[in-house]
C-alpha cells in the first residue's frame, strides 16, 4: 500500500464525517471518505446519465450488424465503476488463487445479473 506524505500524523479514529476526492482519473467516477471513528468507507459513484449512456450504447449494439473487430467482436459495454469493482474482487480472492483474469471477467459477464450490458446471446 502507497503511503501518502503527510498522513502518518493524522489521529483517524477522531475523524467524522464525509470528505470528496473529487473526479477520477476516467473524469466520470466521483470517490468520497466517510469517517465514523471506528471505520473508513471509501465510496465511488457514477452520475446516472453516464450508466444510460452505457445502457444506450448496447441496446445499438443489439440493432448493428456483427462487426469484427481485432480480438473479437464487440458484445457489450460495461460502466467502469463496475469493471474497477470486478477487479478489486478478483485481485482480492481468485487473482490469489490462480484464476486468469479473463476467465474471471467472462464468469462475471455472463452471469444473468449483468445480462443488460451484453449485446445478445454470447
Amino acid at each position: 500500500m502507497a503511503r501518502v506524505a503527510g498522513l502518518e500524523h493524522i489521529d483517524f479514529r477522531n475523524l467524522r464525517g464525509d470528505y470528496s476526492l473529487g473526479l477520477n482519473a476516467t473524469g466520470v467516477i466521483e470517490s468520497s471518505v466517510h469517517f465514523t471513528g471506528d471505520e473508513i468507507i471509501i465510496r465511488e459513484s457514477m452520475p446516472a446519465q453516464y450508466v444510460q449512456d452505457v445502457m444506450d450504447s448496447v441496446e445499438a449494439l443489439k440493432h448493428r450488424v456483427k462487426t469484427r473487430r481485432p480480438g473479437g467482436d464487440l458484445v457489450g459495454q460495461i460502466p467502469m465503476t463496475l469493471y474497477y469493482a470486478w477487479r478489486r474482487e478478483w485481485e482480492k480472492g481468485p487473482k490469489q488463487h490462480g484464476v486468469l483474469w479473463r476467465a474471471f471477467f467472462t464468469g462475471k459477464f455472463m452471469d444473468r445479473d449483468f445480462s443488460k450490458f451484453r449485446a445478445g446471446n454470447i
